[in-house]
């Protein structure tokens, strides 16, 4: 066990049990011969059924539903370059901002367009790294109007990633990763993947006991298996998308079965 994983810690996070996306249940789908019910949520009369800070809101109805799954890393991708927001003329770019438990099992609320952006400033540093979630427009990098954070857009020099959910397949040492905080590893809504700083870092060892991931050259700090990512694509402006590591192209995708959930709380 990592040195820095003392008693009083270790008393802590031994009492959290790690869950996996197993609990979640599921089984084949069935198919019926009968027409599919009208779509009514978008009527005047249909109620709110999400909720925005424990209220019921109607808002987000005709924006694409939370994943429900890890998605496949290449749905960021067209043409071998990031994929593009597309947005109405004369409207702005908002996401799903009410409120979803936004795990690893249901790909943490990433959109296909959102990309994880580290400039090179930051690639440099010998300690903590860090980045932010983005999307790239017509005009390059953006982010979400609704999306709240004080965080200015990256500037180039940097490197785009696309990531999955780690899992014993893929988190392992050597590897790129992003993870949140240790203290609060877990996203309680779509809008706050935007606004989060994520930290990025190469593995140094992994607790999956304990649920802990610890970063090279980074000996005071931990992060949670279930707040990490591992990326798997990569973008620089000017390049081509291309694979990190030496993976196979239809080997990135991961399945809501093998990713790590945060304790129950």
């Amino acid at each position: 066990m990592h040195p820095l994983v003392a008693s009083t810690a270790l008393a802590l996070i031994a009492s959290c049990t790690l869950h996996t996306a197993s609990s979640f249940g599921g089984g084949a789908r069935t198919t019926s011969t009968s027409p599919p019910p009208p779509d009514t949520s978008s009527t005047q009369s249909s109620p709110a059924t999400e909720t925005e800070n424990g209220v019921l809101t109607r808002r987000y109805e005709k924006l694409p539903r939370y994943p429900t799954a890890p998605q496949d890393p290449w749905v960021g991708v067209a043409s071998d370059q990031p994929r593009r927001i597309e947005v109405p003329p004369n409207e702005m770019w908002v996401v799903r901002s009410n409120d979803h438990a936004c795990t690893a099992a249901v790909d943490h609320c990433f959109i296909p367009e959102a990309w994880f952006v580290e400039e090179d400033a930051s690639a440099r540093r010998a300690a903590i790294r860090s980045g932010y979630v983005i999307g790239f427009g017509p005009e390059g990098v953006t982010r979400p109007f609704n999306a709240r954070t004080s965080a200015g857009l990256p500037s180039e020099p940097f490197t785009a990633y696309r990531t999955v959910p780690a899992t014993r397949n893929n988190l392992a040492p050597k590897a790129i990763v992003v993870a949140l905080s240790f203290d609060k590893p877990t996203i309680d809504r779509g809008a706050e993947v935007f606004e989060r700083p994520w930290y990025v870092g190469v593995v140094e060892s992994v607790d999956w006991e304990l649920g802990l991931v610890f970063f090279v050259g980074q000996p005071d700090r931990v992060y949670s298996i279930a707040g990490t990512r591992v990326a798997v694509l990569s973008w620089r402006p000017g390049t081509k998308v291309a694979i990190v590591g030496d993976r196979a192209r239809d080997d990135l995708a991961v399945r809501a079965a093998d990713v790590t959930l945060p304790p129950a709380r």
